[in-house]
């Protein structure tokens, strides 16, 4: 393995998670500022994941085709800007149509890097290492809102947005030194792309969709009103990031000890066993109304994600192999961004009719259903609905 090109990818990825962190908890408070309902604070939040549900499979199958320096280059330099552009907004429209084009460069970055990192990844160490790049994104979501929320009340509120630049900028620059070019490092072995129709009709990878995308709709709709649920009980912006910082620290740390456990284990289970933890969070939230209380919160959704992302990863990468490295993370990237596109919007729509409790119990009702699914499609016996010998041969 190329370490210092994963170790590039890693401070990278490490660099951009804490700067996009920066605004996060800032974000709902912004945009009711701004003038913004409820309902535009859910389409605002879901503006970046949907553009990224859109663009992600796109990009990841040009980068197996392609190459990937160039976009994750392109993506970089324009997140550095966009950020910039947050702070000219001055109506919920223009707040969104920001985190539109958020979405589109963003769409460049994640999805490829994680598709170059995991083709850098050993056979039966996929759990191992890639717990490294994903600790990586979650360390910057541990980090980010608190200090976001610092600069915020210490400095001006303007300083988020210009660190969000800075940090961006300083994975660009490790990207340009220290990241070769892979140009189609699918195609290059021989290989035509897989028909996105094929990849569908692989039942692991229904079930890597179906989880991955009732995941991402909880964490939409946590993302989204989590900070504001905090402020209904009388604590501050401070508090609400440190809340979140500290579920993203938890959620960290795990990543090596259940990425080393899903190399040994059945990953199918691992991930099923993470997946039980998250309906409890949510059906608890509305019930926690002290620091203490909303940080057993955070924690119990953290061991959630702390199990069962790794061994999902694990399994994305088993299936890159054989599909394109770009392609499956485009695709299960996809799904996630489309689930936290539609879980921002669903908790804020819900929020608006029913009130924020019931939004939280929707979560816990999605969470549920992304486990059964889950159970249920990788469950199955039966043989694949393709083979990748038969489309080549083809």
């Amino acid at each position: 393995m190329d370490r210092r090109t994963f170790a590039a990818l890693v401070t990278s990825m490490l660099s951009i998670s804490t700067g996009v962190s920066f605004i996060i908890p800032l974000l709902p408070a912004y945009s009711q500022a701004l003038g913004a309902t409820g309902i535009w604070v859910g389409l605002i939040l879901g503006a970046n994941p949907l553009m990224r549900g859109i663009f992600e499979i796109i990009f990841g199958r040009l980068a197996d085709a392609h190459g990937t320096k160039r976009f994750l280059v392109t993506g970089l330099a324009a997140y550095a800007l966009v950020a910039l552009g947050f702070l000219s907004a001055q109506a919920p429209w223009q707040l969104f149509v920001w985190r539109l084009l958020q979405g589109f460069f963003g769409s460049m970055v994640e999805p490829v890097a994680r598709a170059y990192a995991g083709s850098l990844t050993p056979p039966g160490k996929e759990g191992t290492v890639m717990s490294f790049y994903n600790l990586s994104f979650f360390a910057g979501f541990a980090i980010g809102p608190p200090m976001g929320g610092l600069l915020a009340q210490w400095v001006s509120p303007a300083a988020p947005f210009y660190g969000m630049t800075v940090l961006s900028t300083l994975a660009l620059v490790m990207v340009l030194a220290y990241v070769p070019e892979r140009k189609g490092a699918y195609t290059s072995k021989g290989h035509s792309l897989v028909p996105l129709r094929v990849l569908w009709g692989d039942r692991t990878i229904q079930g890597l969709i179906w989880g991955r995308s009732f995941l991402a709709q909880r964490r939409g709709i946590f993302t989204g009103l989590f900070p504001l649920w905090v402020g209904m009980v009388g604590l501050s912006p401070f508090t609400a990031g440190t809340l979140i910082s500290a579920r993203s620290v938890v959620e960290s740390l795990m990543q090596p000890v259940f990425g080393a456990a899903s190399d040994r284990f059945d990953r199918r289970r691992l991930a099923l066993f993470g997946y039980a933890f998250a309906p409890l969070a949510f059906f608890l939230t509305p019930r926690a109304v002290t620091p203490w209380q909303l940080a057993a919160v955070c924690i119990i959704l953290a061991l959630s994600g702390g199990v069962s992302v790794p061994a999902i990863t694990a399994l994305s990468v088993d299936k890159g192999r054989e599909v394109g490295m770009g392609s499956i993370m485009g695709v299960t990237g996809t799904a996630m961004s489309l689930g936290m596109a539609s879980g921002s919007f669903l908790g804020g729509l819900v929020m608006e009719v029913w009130g924020i409790g019931t939004s939280f119990a929707a979560a816990g009702l999605l969470s549920f259903l992304g486990m059964l699914g889950f159970a249920w499609l990788t469950g199955r016996r039966a043989a694949p609905a393709w083979s990748v010998q038969a489309q080549r041969a083809d």
